[in-house]
């Protein structure tokens, strides 16, 4: 959906499929390309629309060597043949910080000469952890006038990295570790997002290799070859997305979210855990979930470490609880596809919600009331766009979004597929 689009409190009541997991779906593609036992690989998705995250991943990979075809639900993957970089690769991942930290440590062990462009604030996001560990180990990436020039490649050691900065990091080199069968990761520091880490090793393992963990980081090695039976993958639902629509769901008449894996180590499925803990009325379907208008408690202490993209979502919810609910780990919010910690304060601010920053913790002060304000969101952040989406029915005037395509980033038709269950969306 592009152009300006104002939405209206509505009575939404239905049922969505949430779409596939791109964090599911990022490792697949790049543990399709890495492994080499098979000729092809096949995932079927749920949903053929693809997110612009997706998009781009397959896009780099199909640049450093990959043949990937998308026809409908199916994606296929194989090797070029014949490929040689003899010459420098251009490669962009339009806004997408994951396929740049997970591609960044990949084109390092191969080699590659490679420079790589981005869109918004992609390549201005932390970085430098993972530039200095490569620079060190072989691989050199200089920042240059709108892209990074990547040459050289990375030498087999024990990589060793902060856990605190960022799981892609972590999660791209246990790729590079991969195209060697085999190797060893030291953390040092608090991990965040530790679930991400998770996710990354739980594919791993579907492709043939063995993981041991200890106190200090985690070991990966080769240790099945995979077989004919084993060429085809399913997609989980993504949980991050069906956040956004169990917070709309909560302002509702009912929304049931289906296409969801109840046992999905994505770290967003954390988001049933809050509801529950905060009252929602919420219940276990066969496939997911069904949420309806909820009188929400506060929650004095919510960690949010493991979870930070839930952080719009979580403030919007508890903007509408009576009583004070703390979010600690929200300083990391900074430094998303738009400073999130910055964006929550404004829209916290226009509905009249009183909030303390202190540090690393966000208080936020709720009221159960509906407001009755002009609130436009301008920005092209799709988190922000998805949780101003659910403001809008707790809002007597209509809530305007100028950039709602900007959720094609993750969720594409995420306003076809609203609209469909009863949101009245018009074009401005």
């Amino acid at each position: 959906m592009k152009g300006s689009i104002a939405l209206k409190k509505s009575i939404i009541e239905g049922k969505i499929s949430t779409n596939d997991s791109k964090s599911y779906l990022h490792r697949l593609l790049f543990m399709a390309f890495i492994q080499d036992d098979l000729d092809k690989i096949t995932i079927n998705l749920k949903d053929e629309d693809l997110s612009n995250d997706i998009i781009a991943t397959i896009g780099v990979l199909n640049t450093i060597g990959a043949d990937i075809k998308v026809v409908g639900k199916t994606i296929t993957v194989e090797k070029r043949e014949n490929f040689h970089a003899d010459e420098v690769l251009d490669i962009n991942v339009l806004e997408s910080g994951s396929t740049l930290r997970f591609v960044l440590p990949v084109i390092a062990k191969l080699g590659l000469s490679v420079r790589v462009f981005g869109q918004g604030r992609v390549l201005s996001r932390p970085l430098e952890d993972l530039i200095n560990l490569l620079n060190i180990h072989g691989y050199v990436v200089e920042h240059n006038d709108g892209y990074l020039n990547c040459y050289g490649k990375l030498q087999p050691t024990v990589y060793k990295i902060k856990g605190y900065i960022s799981s892609q990091y972590i999660t791209g080199l246990a790729f590079a570790l991969a195209l060697s069968k085999g190797g060893q990761i030291e953390i040092e520091g608090t991990i965040v997002s530790k679930p991400y880490i998770e996710l990354t090793l739980q594919v791993m393992k579907k492709f043939g290799f063995d993981i041991s963990i200890n106190s200090h980081g985690f070991s990966i090695k080769k240790a099945r070859k995979l077989k004919k039976e084993d060429s085809t993958f399913d997609v989980e639902g993504d949980w991050s997305s069906a956040a956004a629509l169990f917070t709309i769901g909560a302002f509702s008449k009912g929304i049931e979210v289906d296409n969801l894996s109840l046992k999905s180590a994505q770290a967003d499925s954390a988001i049933i855990d809050i509801l529950l803990r905060a009252k929602a009325n919420i219940e276990k379907t066969n496939m997911g979930y069904k949420i309806a208008n909820s009188n929400l408690k506060p929650i004095i202490n919510l960690d949010i470490n493991s979870c930070p993209d839930l952080a719009p979502s979580l403030a919007v919810l508890f903007a509408f609880a009576d009583g004070q609910t703390t979010l600690f780990g929200v300083r990391r919010l900074q430094d998303k596809e738009s400073d999130r910690l910055e964006e929550i304060g404004i829209f916290l601010e226009k509905i009249g919600r009183k909030f303390i920053l202190l540090d690393d913790e966000l208080r936020i002060f709720g009221i159960d009331e509906d407001i009755d304000v002009e609130l436009t969101y301008e920005g092209s952040d799709h988190r922000l766009a998805m949780a101003y989406t659910a403001i809008s029915q707790r809002n007597l005037q209509p809530t305007i979004i100028s950039h709602p395509e900007c959720i094609d980033k993750s969720f594409v038709n995420f306003y076809e597929h609203l609209s469909g269950i009863g949101l009245i969306i018009e074009n401005k």
